[in-house]
């Protein structure tokens, strides 16, 4: 009786926390197949596609390079991106990898702009989750009929919608990113550990790496006497 009174008769905003865990981690792991380190890198992956406007080029041409690599026999790949290039898990092979983002950035250039969706995103995935469910979590309120199961259920709800919102998710985040200014340097293989929860929780992903640049960027190397 006391649970069944805990549930409708508001203290459910208590579980609130608990129900963002759900989104994030259900949709991280399950949905959107995203490792440990995917899912520790996604707040700021957030944070700089939002704010930085290299990274949200870097991630679109990631989206393109994975795109490009799946039509020539690499399916399933997804990535992260920096302000300094982006990571393809799931792959080995520099020169393929090299390849398709050098190609994919001419496409991009020449206005392909299909090629900056990525269905199989777990950033853009996790992100459609969130927003769809807290939208329906708002419009439940507003109807005056939320509650501990209704949320439950729209949290579930969202876990169904997310890989059919992602796609315009993506194109709303990246339909503004401006790839004209990038090049692409080089691409090296490597093995990515990353640690969470004080070592509790451990990832480790091998793929390829690629660095960008602005265009007509000359390296110098400083040499002491």
């Amino acid at each position: 009786m006391l649970l069944f009174l805990f549930l409708f008769s508001g203290g459910w905003i208590l579980l609130m926390p608990l129900f963002l865990m759900m989104i994030v981690f259900c949709g991280g792991i399950f949905l959107a197949g995203a490792s440990a380190r995917g899912l520790t890198k996604a707040p700021r992956q957030i944070w700089d596609m939002l704010f930085d406007a290299r990274v949200r080029a870097n991630l679109t041409l990631c989206h393109a390079a994975c795109n490009v690599l799946r039509r020539n026999g690499w399916p399933g790949l997804t990535g992260s991106a920096s302000a300094a290039g982006f990571f393809i898990d799931g792959i080995d092979d520099e020169n393929a990898v090299y390849e398709a983002s050098v190609q994919a950035l001419a496409r991009l250039k020449n206005g392909e702009k299909s090629l900056r969706i990525l269905p199989e995103s777990p950033l853009f995935r996790v992100i459609a989750m969130g927003l769809s469910a807290l939208s329906l979590v708002v419009l439940l309120a507003a109807a005056g009929s939320a509650n501990a199961v209704s949320v439950v259920a729209a949290v579930v709800l969202s876990w169904f919608v997310a890989p059919y919102v992602a796609p315009f998710a993506q194109g709303i985040a990246l339909s503004g990113s401006d790839v004209t200014g990038l090049q692409v340097q080089g691409a090296a293989f490597r093995v990515l550990t990353a640690t969470a929860l004080g070592g509790r929780f451990s990832s480790v992903e091998r793929g390829v790496e690629v660095s960008t640049a602005a265009e007509n960027v000359i390296e110098a190397e400083i040499v002491e006497d």
